[in-house]
């Protein structure tokens, strides 16, 4: 055998192994072997969130063992808390807000789904921060409250999971920050 083909097969193989393993499934839900903080850091759409977790000192957590499922509103809903510093006093606050987006266990959008229809018509789950979490089914939509204020979310089904807990994008914050 020349040496000639042996080259490129091991530079392809050596590429393929050192590469995050990743696969999609048929309803778009990326599935790798990355922690929940390399999730949130991979992709643009959570850049804000990648940014809030790093402030506060929350992205530690998730690159340990452990499951979690973070709710992630977009870039635009949590760019009014993800800026600043770690010193400037609103840290605590934003803990606050982020951890009653993050619920204790690995969750996917099927999980939760099928929750709702076994319950028949809602399911809740405790935050690690102080609330409760209610999903519902609106219409072809499944929507997220906050304990039992008025401000619901809605998961835009975009869903990341990896080794240590998956990422659930939704479309606003949960909590509304107190004017500054």
């Amino acid at each position: 055998m020349k040496i000639s083909h042996l080259i490129p097969a091991a530079l392809a193989f050596a590429a393929t192994t050192a590469c995050t393993e990743q696969t999609v499934e048929a309803d778009g839900t990326e599935i790798n072997d990355s922690s929940l903080t390399e999730l949130v850091r991979s992709s643009d759409d959570t850049a804000a969130l990648a940014s809030a977790l790093d402030r506060t000192g929350l992205s530690a957590v998730f690159d340990g063992p452990g499951g979690y499922t973070i709710l992630a509103p977009s870039n635009e809903a949590l760019s009014p808390i993800a800026a600043g510093n770690p010193d400037d006093g609103q840290s605590a606050l934003v803990a606050a807000i982020l951890r009653d987006h993050i619920m204790p266990g690995q969750l996917d959008l099927a999980a939760i789904e099928s929750a709702i229809e076994s319950s028949g018509g809602s399911v809740s789950i405790a935050t690690v921060g102080s609330g409760t979490l209610t999903f519902t089914r609106e219409g072809g939509a499944l929507s997220v409250k906050l304990n039992e204020s008025d401000r619901s979310a809605k998961l835009t089904g975009a869903e990341k999971q990896g080794n240590n807990g998956g990422l659930l994008m939704i479309d606003r914050l949960l909590v509304v920050p107190p004017d500054e």
